[in-house]
C-alpha cells in the first residue's frame, strides 16, 4: 500500500492561471563559448560572460526587449509579438556595441566575444510553476523551435537565423535585407521551416 504523505487539502489548491500570449523570441548565445572558457580559464571567463550581459542588457532594454532567462553563454528575449522589428534592430544595435567595445575586451581579455541569435515567434503559455521556489515561464512548440534554429547557425555559417513566421510578418519599410537559407526539418519537429538570414540595408 502507498501511503498519502500530503494532507489532502494541500492538494486542492486552485492551479495559478495560465495565459496564451503571441510572442517573438531571441536566442542571443557566444560563439564558441567551450573554447573561450578552455582558454581563458572559468573564472575569467565568468568575468568575460558578465561584461558581456552587462553590455547588451541596456541594448536590449533600449530595443523594446524583456530578458526571459539567462541560461550559461545564453541570453532569451523576449517581445510581444508586434515588435517583432525590435528583435532586429536589437540584434544589430548588440553587434555594434560589442564591436565599439572591443578594444576593452581585447585589453582585458584577449579576444571579443561574437554572438549568434535565432528569432522565431508564435503562441506561448505563461504561468507559474514549482513548489517552495515559484517562478513564472513561457512553455510550447515556439520556444523548443527556436532552440533548435540558433543549433543551425553554426552549420550554416551565419550569425542570424530568424523563421518564416517573423520574416512574413515584418513591416514592408524593415531597414533589413532577407534572404532565404532553404527549407529545414527541424530535430524532433515534424513540420518544415523557411529560414532567412538577415542583413542591414546597403551593407
Amino acid at each position: 500500500m502507498i501511503s498519502n504523505r500530503y494532507p489532502a487539502g494541500r492538494l486542492r489548491t486552485a492551479p495559478a492561471p495560465v495565459t496564451e500570449e503571441d510572442r517573438v523570441f531571441m536566442f542571443l548565445d557566444i560563439r564558441s563559448s567551450t573554447r573561450l572558457a578552455e582558454s581563458l580559464g572559468s573564472v575569467r571567463y565568468f568575468h568575460l560572460l558578465r561584461d558581456f550581459v552587462q553590455d547588451l542588457s541596456p541594448v536590449i532594454t533600449a530595443c523594446e526587449g524583456q530578458i526571459y532567462q539567462y541560461a550559461g553563454d545564453q541570453i532569451v528575449v523576449s517581445w510581444p509579438m508586434e515588435g517583432k522589428s525590435c528583435c532586429l534592430n536589437c540584434f544589430f544595435e548588440a553587434a555594434d556595441t560589442l564591436d565599439s567595445r572591443r578594444h576593452l575586451y581585447m585589453d582585458r581579455y584577449g579576444v571579443c566575444p561574437e554572438f549568434k541569435a535565432a528569432i522565431h515567434g508564435g503562441t506561448v503559455c505563461r504561468g507559474h510553476i514549482g513548489a517552495g521556489r515559484q517562478e513564472w515561464i513561457y512553455a510550447g512548440d515556439v520556444l523548443n523551435t527556436t532552440s533548435r534554429i540558433e543549433e543551425l547557425c553554426n552549420e550554416l555559417n551565419t550569425n542570424i537565423l530568424i523563421s518564416e513566421v517573423v520574416a512574413s510578418q515584418l513591416p514592408p519599410e524593415v531597414a533589413y535585407i532577407l534572404t532565404s537559407v532553404g527549407v529545414f526539418q527541424l530535430r524532433g519537429r515534424q513540420a518544415a521551416v523557411e529560414l532567412f538570414t538577415v542583413a542591414r540595408d546597403g551593407q
